[in-house]
This record gives C-alpha cells, sequence and structure tokens, in this order.
C-alpha cells in the first residue's frame, strides 16, 4: 500500500475508495489496518481497489472477513473490487472459494484461467 499521501482515494458513489497495490499479506495488513479502522469509525462505506495487488495471504483474507462483518453489523458495507485471477487462486488456495468470497465483499471472483465466462 502506498503511504498516506500517495494512496489514491475518493468516492464510488457513497463509499470511500481505498486502493492497494502490491502482494496482500501481513505486511499489508499492518499498513491497511488502521486506515480502514478509521474508515468504519467515521461512519462511511468502503470500497477497496485492489485490481494493482497480488497474491493473498491468510491474515489478510482474515481480516477482510472480520472488517466486512464490521461494517455489516454497523449497517455499512465494504467492497473488495478488481481481484486479479492470481489473487483469487491465492484465495481459492486457503479454501476461500467464489460463494465465500460473495458473501465477504468480494464484487467480482474471476474464473480460472482458460474457464469460459458468461
Amino acid at each position: 500500500m502506498k503511504s498516506d499521501e500517495d494512496t489514491p482515494t475518493g468516492f464510488i458513489g457513497n463509499a470511500l475508495r481505498l486502493e492497494m497495490e502490491g502482494e496482500l499479506d501481513h505486511h499489508a495488513l499492518a499498513e491497511f489496518k488502521p486506515t480502514l479502522l478509521a474508515v468504519l469509525e467515521a461512519d462511511r462505506n468502503a470500497t477497496l481497489d485492489v485490481s494493482r495487488a497480488w497474491g493473498v495471504g491468510a491474515a489478510f483474507a482474515q481480516f477482510v472477513c472480520a472488517a466486512h462483518r464490521s461494517f455489516a453489523a454497523q449497517g455499512r458495507s465494504l467492497r473488495i473490487t478488481g481481484l486479479a485471477p492470481d489473487a483469487a487462486q491465492s484465495l481459492e488456495t486457503l479454501g476461500f472459494g467464489s460463494e465465500t468470497a460473495g458473501r465477504f465483499g468480494f464484487d467480482a471472483f474471476p474464473a480460472q484461467p482458460g474457464t469460459p465466462r458468461p
């Protein structure tokens, strides 16, 4: 994740848009967690754009699930957009399939490479 001054933010609808790049592992989580918690405390919806990120570690996936539940408990939403096929494959390796991804805020969970899309 880029530094606070470089992190592209803005709004998508009524949600604050946050962009992450690089590997989504425990290091990214350490940088990202305070930002997302601040958005939660500010009573805002959030959209996390991960289109420039790759790979997903277990700690990051667990945090996103917990954050999604926290947002939902307060009547707000946390959406994750732009998940690349390699990041989706990392989630699937962790046992986090497309049905689970949909329940925890992922807008689209890409099919495996070579799988025909409807």
